[in-house]
């Protein structure tokens, strides 16, 4: 019997993905905490598989993460909003301020959140964003002032995808789709009268659309813990599930007194499927960079030093008395009267060099390139290298905006009490990555032919509308109309 803590099988044949990525993306330390018991699913493999624990953190001390992906994770975002994003809120203007400057919940702009978002969303290709609202009751508002009644609003929380453990949709009265549930696991602390340490409970909050159709909230607590676990861990370290739940109740969520009909959450990418990463092309690639950069490094330190070789005739006492000198590895070998030295291993690192500048190039080949002024064969500093590279980051702006645009629909709605139509919400992270952008020779083209009469206007604004060029509900004849109103406008000359 599964309890409500328990993730659907999609999440759990993802989870190894997930940690995988972010071991390597949130740096060395993550990447040796993920690797810190002996295990053929690390990162870094064991050498042998007789190889101890001891000998293993030996090895993992000398392991060399080269960071190439969370760079280029860096990169990517920063590309997205390397300039600001562009809003217009047809009808609802005055809450253009808000949703630019104040969008976060501690009143911070709406870069830093949509950051938050990209970075989940290239960690794991599942992130989510939901729309809550500040628990205030009838009695505190009744004590706050005018202008701080109009700083209640409504803000986003990113959700990381190891959080949502469960989700369904189905199909609403109209033939829409529509999600029924989602169910968010996640650890809370709360303070303890006379220690500095809190109390963590696990809790799962079940997102849901009653018999009515109206979004309700039912709280479970489940087992205490000593402290909040580790997304750097192992899969199944952070097991839950199994019963011992404890329903607090169920909250009915209203919009200014008006039940809501649909629940305020939507992944990011619009894909509710469970996807893996997508930078797991490159994370792989890293990954086996990884080993081979940390095996470089164990066969230089074996280079560094050299093992003398004495064949004599020597008793077992007196040579554990040089051995315990300290003076070197020795080997008791019977008698002799010659003095040797063991080769170094110098010839296979150069194979180890050869196989690292050629995962350096596979790397470069999967749209990362490696420069630094001197040489663009190494270095850290990255830039995006491929059109398939550029057409991902096309389609992730697009996919984030558009899911944004609902998000931002929702937090209107959930503040006035009155729901805006969707096509009165333009929003768009970066136009350097829109399709109007990568085709601007063409669209000057298509708009000369206009000009010249060699094709129809209606063809002509279709071609904007394929490229994002007019905004949604756009109207021809209304705009033209409100040209030949204008007296400000000047009419082109007759050819």
């Amino acid at each position: 019997m599964k309890s409500i803590g328990d993730p659907r099988s999609e999440w759990t044949s993802a989870e190894q993905s997930w940690l995988r990525s972010r071991a390597v993306i949130e740096g060395p330390g993550a990447a040796r905490e993920h690797d810190k018991l002996i295990s053929f699913n690390n990162l870094l493999v064991p050498f042998s598989v007789k190889m101890t624990q001891q000998q293993y953190e030996l090895l993992l001390a000398e392991a060399e993460l080269p960071c190439i992906t969370a760079q280029f994770q860096k990169i990517l975002v920063e590309s997205l909003l390397r300039k600001r994003p562009t809003l217009s809120l047809k009808g609802n203007e005055q809450f253009e301020n808000w949703i630019l400057d104040e969008f976060g919940q501690d009143g911070a702009p709406i870069e830093p959140v949509i950051a938050d978002a990209l970075q989940e969303e290239l960690a794991t290709g599942f992130a989510w964003a939901f729309v809550d609202h500040p628990r205030v009751t009838e009695a505190m508002l009744e004590e706050m002032t005018t202008e701080e009644r109009k700083n209640v609003r409504p803000y986003v929380v990113v959700r990381r995808a190891e959080e949502v453990i469960n989700w369904q949709y189905g199909i609403d009265n109209t033939g829409r789709r529509q999600l029924l549930y989602v169910v968010i696991r996640t650890f809370v602390s709360k303070p303890v009268p006379g220690s500095v340490h809190p109390q963590v409970s696990e809790v799962i909050y079940k997102h849901f659309l009653d018999e009515q159709g109206e979004y309700s909230i039912e709280e479970f607590v489940g087992s205490e813990r000593p402290e909040i676990p580790s997304t750097a861990g192992r899969a199944g370290d952070n097991k839950t599930g199994g019963g011992g739940y404890v329903s607090r109740g169920v909250i009915k969520i209203t919009a200014v007194g008006t039940p809501l009909k649909y629940i305020p959450a939507w992944p990011l990418s619009a894909n509710s499927d469970v996807i893996t990463s997508p930078l797991m092309p490159i994370v792989e690639k890293e990954i086996a960079l990884y080993n081979k950069m940390t095996r470089r490094n164990h066969l230089l330190y074996n280079a560094s030093t050299f093992t003398p070789v004495v064949i004599g005739d020597i008793s077992r006492e007196n040579f554990n008395d040089v051995v315990d000198g300290g003076l070197g590895t020795w080997m008791l070998l019977p008698a002799g009267s010659s003095v040797d030295v063991l080769a170094t291993p110098t010839a296979a690192l150069g194979d180890y060099d050869r196989a690292i500048e050629n995962a350096l190039e596979e790397i470069a080949a999967l749209g990362v390139r490696m420069l630094s002024p001197q040489s663009q064969k190494s270095g850290v500093a990255l830039k995006i290298h491929n059109a398939a590279q550029t057409a991902q980051l096309g389609a992730l702006n697009t996919d984030v905006a558009n899911t944004w645009r609902q998000v931002i629909r929702c937090m209107i709605h959930w503040y006035t009490g009155v729901e805006p139509p969707l096509e009165s919400i333009t929003f768009s992270l970066s136009s350097d990555f829109l399709s109007s952008a990568q085709g601007e020779v063409l669209l000057r083209m298509v708009g000369d032919w206009c000009e010249r009469g060699l094709i129809d206007r209606k063809l002509f604004i279709h071609v904007l509308n394929q490229n994002g060029l007019l905004p949604d509900g756009y109207n021809d004849e209304d705009a033209q109309k409100s040209l030949r109103n204008n007296t400000n406008f000047i009419p082109p000359l007759e050819p």
